[in-house]
């Protein structure tokens, strides 16, 4: 993949760092007029995914189609899913923003949450859009922009040929680093606003799994490590990284690796193990900082 090294967007003086650019639009950004027809499909596994659709013309389809993969913890009420396709819209493109298990705004029903590997979902939205659009396009957003690509390097020989394109903004192209930066001081902002998510999705799931959650352990995870709250989340620990492997290994697809540690996980759910392979075109759009 050919590397644009000469960027000529310049951000606003007074948006300086990456913090800044990072914070300003989560808080601020509105992006108004956005309402969706809401899709509820059911996966394999006996759970559901909620997509929610927007066509460029009331009453018309389109003959494109844009899938939009949300990040972590987000949702398709994202401003930043919102601002996409609003511009997608505006240019004659259809726009599913497909929500991950939980992220609906309904606890999923199954153990497993999403993950950065879990591209098994991605999948079934792709399985729908197919039989009705002739050209589709991937657009994903952090972890989504993973899954987006891991996907399409899985199906590299049997890409469907209605995936014409895709584009991937802010990539953790490294799983691992992408942690660690995360467990930095500087980044504890982040860090608590994902734990606290994730932790809140825990609680509310226990209920319905109390033999396999205890949450009275969950506050013995590191509150500055996100990368101890993916196991407890994607993976479902509690507390006990041997717990959180023997649960991940129950509930997510990855047959026929099993994970052994959290390295494991990272480098069997991140793009780099198979973007070498040729798939659609593709584009990766990362910031420096």
């Amino acid at each position: 993949m050919p590397v644009l090294e000469n960027a000529d967007y310049q951000a606003p003086l007074w948006l300086f760092n990456g913090h800044l650019q990072t914070i300003y639009p989560s808080l601020f950004r509105k992006v108004d007029g956005i309402s969706y027809n809401r899709v509820r499909i059911s996966t394999p596994d006996n759970d559901f995914l909620d997509i929610d659709m927007r066509a460029s013309k009331e009453g018309e389809q389109s003959t494109s189609l844009v899938i939009l993969s949300h990040g972590l913890e987000g949702s398709s009420g994202g401003q930043y899913i919102k601002g996409m396709v609003s511009l997608l819209n505006k240019e004659g493109f259809d726009c599913w923003a497909w929500n991950f298990r939980g992220c609906s705004g309904e606890p999923n029903k199954q153990l497993r949450f999403y993950h950065s590997g879990a591209t098994d979902d991605l999948g079934l939205v792709v399985d729908k859009a197919k039989a009705l659009y002739k050209n589709i396009y991937l657009i994903g957003f952090s972890l989504g922009g993973n899954l987006t690509l891991k996907y399409l390097g899985e199906q590299a020989e049997n890409l469907c040929p209605e995936i014409k394109k895709a584009v991937a903004f802010s990539v953790p192209l490294h799983l691992a680093g992408s942690s660690n930066r995360l467990a930095r001081w500087d980044d504890w902002v982040y860090t608590k606003r994902f734990n606290r998510n994730l932790a809140k999705k825990v609680r509310a799931k226990a209920p319905f799994f109390p033999k396999e959650l205890d949450v009275t352990k969950l506050d013995k995870i590191n509150p500055t490590s996100v990368s101890a709250y993916y196991l407890a989340t994607y993976n479902l620990n509690i507390g006990n990284q041997e717990k959180a492997i023997e649960l991940f290994n129950k509930s997510a697809e990855l047959a026929p690796t099993k994970l052994e540690k959290a390295t494991t996980y990272y480098a069997i759910a991140t793009i780099l193990s198979n973007s070498d392979k040729p798939t659609c075109q593709k584009m990766v759009l990362n910031a420096i900082e």
